[in-house]
């Protein structure tokens, strides 16, 4: 067997048991955590780049590993009859800033045109309307920084302590708070708060602004350095 396919065979594996261990919560994690590009680190998993001597060395760097584990045939041998392990599912979604996601049906569609987008392996209930944000404020400190990437799924529906990203009136770009329920009406629609986890921003409820949920945040990317 060609010594690059085995290397990405195994790479795959090692990748799926860092993410069933519970040590990473997805693909997306996993990267940024090991420092990996997303887009580059799926070319080589899906066979669209071969991985030769240096890129081996220095992924099994990276990922933790001891040097020439990803060139060990035996590592696969006899794992689901020889046969490849499954493909991680990642799709490439469109990174938006807090102005650009108040139209996001447009960048997800494709009518306009992100300036950079990401990879994700979250499929939720429709894959091709989720997207990125960035956190472009200090008002959810200390858990979330500025830079720091969200993955949004607007078919969501929101829940209590869910984080999501909204539109309300006086804001000229989306914002990201936590949400909080207060109440029920009689026809069962919440009545709800938005809140910021820096206690120098204020919050904002559903009774007195008009606030639209746009999604909810499934996924929290945050680099260490």
């Amino acid at each position: 067997m060609d010594i690059s396919i085995i290397r990405r065979m195994n790479l795959k594996k090692f990748i799926s048991e860092y993410i069933d261990s519970g040590k990473f919560k997805n693909y997306a994690e996993f990267c940024a955590v090991k420092g990996l590009e997303a887009s580059y680190l799926s070319q080589i998993l899906h066979g669209h780049r071969n991985i030769g001597e240096r890129s081996a060395r220095n992924l099994e760097g990276k990922i933790g590993l001891t040097p020439k584990s990803l060139d060990n045939p035996t590592t696969i041998q006899g794992v689901h009859d020889q046969t490849q392990p499954p493909e991680l599912q990642v799709k490439m979604i469109p990174v938006l800033n807090m102005t650009q996601a108040k139209k996001w049906r447009e960048y997800t569609k494709g009518t306009l045109r992100a300036t950079s987008y990401t990879f994700t392996d979250y499929t939720g209930a429709s894959i091709d309307q989720i997207f990125c944000v960035l956190v472009n404020d200090p008002s959810m400190y200390p858990r979330f920084q500025i830079g720091d990437k969200l993955i949004i799924d607007p078919t969501a529906k929101p829940a209590p302590s869910d984080f999501v990203i909204a539109e309300s009136e006086g804001h000229n770009s989306v914002i990201f708070k936590k949400y909080r329920v207060l109440s029920y009406t009689n026809y069962r629609q919440p009545e709800f708060e938005l809140i910021s986890l820096n206690p120098d921003f204020p919050k904002i409820t559903s009774n007195e602004h008009a606030i639209s949920i746009i999604g909810v945040a499934v996924i929290h990317v945050q680099s260490l350095k």
